[in-house]
């Protein structure tokens, strides 16, 4: 069926092209800029045929506008929703909550909510954010307010409130309830417990760690975090979850087995606002057919990736820490867009290395340099 479809519309895109060429006016113009002589035009019909050939081998999203539908309001939603926009898709973004912003969302309603579902965020009374707004900040769409670098849930809630509000984007939203959400639960953090480096064994009455310590044990639980869960989405879109590793991702992004199915926000320990930007660009240029890719390819690539995260000792795929600025780069080059200024990776290793005790106030000065302000 899809491919009788898209028959059908390269057939009246031909029909459009032969129509501009039958209705232009070729000439040429001498130095005065008058036109001076009619110039030889291929037959329409050949130059017809030759269009055909090539929309043949183009995806068929690459020529005409699409219908996107975006699941998720959180700040990855929101502004795979704009970048969509901005590109003159028709789009609309399903969100389960009445709310947007995701997992900024705060609430001290614990368990179920009016809907039948489970109270979802990560967010908690007073918290701030441990990385700075300067890393924290959609495309196009600077933080105004405050001058402090480390804000809280509130203001970050805010802030991509105005961020929809700015960029006229809730007219798109539709609340859209699922019912198949996992029930998680929440339970405080015993006062015993003692955090240990990785594990290197397990033995009969024991544990050794891989630093060569070893603790004798009784029990063993496995505590495994929340774990990437996407139960709306049926088999057929052949996305899998193993080990925290959603399966198959060219990028991180694109499903290569559905390549018009893209993951925005996978990656771990990043700067998500400004990730977000980027990855939803790179997948609207593939859209657009910026760039061209293989089935075969993305999965040699994913392939390659892996193999190189094994042998750097490092078992979480999406897991990308330090080397995100290098991935980031990586997308813009691919796609050929406009790539996210270094300064960001620079404040973000700097941040990194000094860790959240030193809390200073930040000011990116421009795509290379950022500078410390003394904190008020």
């Amino acid at each position: 069926m899809r491919k009788t479809t898209d028959n059908y519309l390269i057939e009246i895109f031909c029909r459009q092209m032969r129509k501009l060429i039958l209705t232009t006016d070729f000439r040429s113009r001498d130095q005065t800029g008058d036109d001076t002589r009619s110039r030889t035009v291929q037959n329409p019909y050949k130059m017809e045929k030759k269009a055909k050939a090539r929309c043949q081998k183009i995806p068929i999203w690459h020529i005409l506008k699409m219908k996107i539908a975006i699941i998720g309001g959180g700040a990855a939603g929101l502004a795979a929703l704009k970048h969509s926009l901005d590109e003159h898709h028709e789009c609309e973004l399903f969100e389960q909550t009445g709310l947007i912003g995701g997992t900024w969302n705060y609430s001290e309603k614990i368990g179920i909510d009016e809907n039948g579902l489970p109270i979802h965020s990560s967010m908690y009374k007073g918290l701030r954010t441990n990385l700075p707004k300067e890393l924290m900040q959609l495309e196009d769409f600077p933080f105004s307010k405050p001058d402090y670098s480390y804000v809280s849930q509130p203001q970050v809630l805010e802030y991509i409130n105005d961020y929809a509000n700015h960029f006229n984007l809730l007219s798109h939203v539709q609340v859209s309830i699922c019912h198949r959400s996992p029930p998680y639960v929440s339970l405080p953090i015993p006062e015993e417990l003692k955090k240990k480096i990785p594990i290197q064994e397990f033995r009969q009455h024991s544990v050794l760690f891989s630093d060569g310590s070893e603790e004798n044990v009784e029990d063993v639980i496995l505590c495994t975090g929340y774990l990437y869960n996407y139960p709306f989405l049926s088999n057929e879109c052949e996305i899998k979850v193993e080990n925290k590793w959603v399966k198959y991702l060219y990028k991180h992004i694109i499903n290569i087995n559905h390549p018009t199915m893209a993951f925005i926000g996978i990656p771990t320990r990043v700067f998500p606002f400004v990730l977000f930007g980027i990855q939803i660009r790179f997948f609207l240029a593939y859209l657009k057919g910026n760039f061209s890719i293989s089935k075969d390819k993305m999965m040699e690539d994913l392939e390659t990736y892996m193999n190189n995260r094994k042998a750097e000792g490092q078992t979480a795929p999406h897991f990308l820490s330090l080397k995100q600025g290098e991935y980031m780069e990586d997308l813009g080059t691919i796609a050929r867009i406009k790539k996210v200024p270094p300064v960001f990776a620079k404040l973000y290793k700097y941040v990194h290395k000094e860790g959240i005790g030193n809390i200073a106030t930040y000011k990116i000065l421009n795509d290379n340099d950022f500078e410390i302000v003394k904190f008020v």
